[in-house]
């Protein structure tokens, strides 16, 4: 059977394919974000310009084209668009428009993605996802700005890449700035943001295109038969996945052993 045949046969009628990257790894780094500063104190290799794709986004599209694929996710990077608190750079607005009537031109669908990861430096000084106040403030106004700009020529949103990771690398794992080893803020910051996703989604939404959700997907092979190794793998689910599976379905969000949220408003984000 040949690759194309089994793309075919195994995949249903309607799946689209696509491809998708962060900010930080077509465009580098932005300097006003928390990943310029995590690179330049050795915490990660230096980005520069990362593929090259703020430049040659148009030889990319027209590759993707020719590939067949007509659906792209890319970010649109907060700390180039505001770098500053309250101070948005029109210059940087203006580029992003470009790529996206460019990808329109060549019959590219992009999907835009709000966070992947990178926090503007001025947020992540207030606190980041630590603070609700940021979440409810400075987060949500960024998502209707986004909204309103880019709305026209976006196909579609994906609010936060893999929500289900950033809390742990962020702040159990030392991975992401500002590497931190910490339970409870891991657990402030995974509710947080698990909330930061759905409340975008929902806003997102009203301007009629569609919104998707992406997890990271890690799965467990248990080893042995044993109830503590079953209990590990559904702790490990519940922090992973279920959390924000239940936000995104139900409206109801729990958080290892905090005081389930409950978010009516919610339910049905995705």
């Amino acid at each position: 059977m040949t690759s194309i045949l089994a793309t075919k046969r195994l995949w249903p009628k309607g799946f689209i394919w696509g491809t998708g990257a962060s900010s930080t790894q077509c465009e580098g780094a932005a300097p006003e974000s928390d990943w310029y500063a995590w690179e330049r104190a050795g915490n990660a290799p230096i980005s520069a310009d990362g593929n090259g794709f703020a430049s040659r986004y148009s030889q990319d599209f027209k590759i993707l084209a020719s590939l067949g694929l007509t659906h792209h996710r890319l970010s649109i990077e907060w700390a180039r668009i505001e770098p500053l608190q309250g101070v948005r750079d029109q210059n940087t607005i203006d580029h992003y428009r470009n790529i996206l009537t460019t990808a329109r031109e060549l019959k590219i669908n992009i999907w835009v993605c709000l966070h992947h990861f990178t926090l503007p430096n001025w947020f992540a000084k207030l606190g980041g996802f630590l603070v609700e106040e940021n979440r409810t403030k400075y987060w949500l106004a960024h998502v209707d700005f986004i909204a309103e700009t880019f709305g026209d020529l976006a196909a579609g949103w994906q609010p936060v890449n893999e929500t289900n990771y950033y809390a742990t690398a962020a702040y159990m794992a030392h991975g992401w700035p500002p590497g931190h080893n910490n339970v409870e803020e891991w657990l402030t910051v995974n509710q947080q943001i698990q909330l930061a996703t759905a409340e975008a989604a929902v806003r997102l939404k009203q301007n009629g295109k569609p919104v998707a959700s992406i997890f990271g997907l890690s799965t467990l092979e248990l080893l042995d038969d044993e109830l503590a190794t079953h209990k590990f793998a559904e702790r490990f689910y519940d922090a992973n996945w279920n959390a924000g599976i239940k936000l995104f379905r139900d409206g109801i969000l729990q958080i290892g052993d905090h005081k389930p949220v409950l978010r009516p408003d919610l339910a049905g984000s995705f």
